[in-house]
């Protein structure tokens, strides 16, 4: 990422300009809300990413449980740990 100085004003942070290359377009902009908006709803109606996570500090090797990738909640009902030993 190259910078250029800038005047100093009130629309430049600092006084620095990123290249074109680096800026974020309104349609970059566009597309990120809309993914999180999309991944808010999908959470909201129920229908969530779930990921496997492993809380050793906690409950010792075995201290498995789910968790979203997007909104983070937690799954209310745990695997057993032999469904993670295969």
């Amino acid at each position: 990422m190259v910078r250029h100085r800038a005047h100093e004003g009130p629309n430049t942070a600092k006084g620095w300009v990123l290249d074109r290359a680096d800026r974020v377009t309104p349609a970059e902009r566009w597309t990120r809300t809309a993914y999180r908006g999309r991944a808010w709803v999908l959470c909201q109606i129920g229908i969530h990413w779930w990921a496997d996570r492993n809380n050793p500090e906690v409950g010792g090797r075995r201290a498995h449980y789910q968790q979203c990738r997007r909104c983070g909640h937690e799954r209310d009902k745990y695997m057993s740990w032999r469904d993670f030993d295969s």
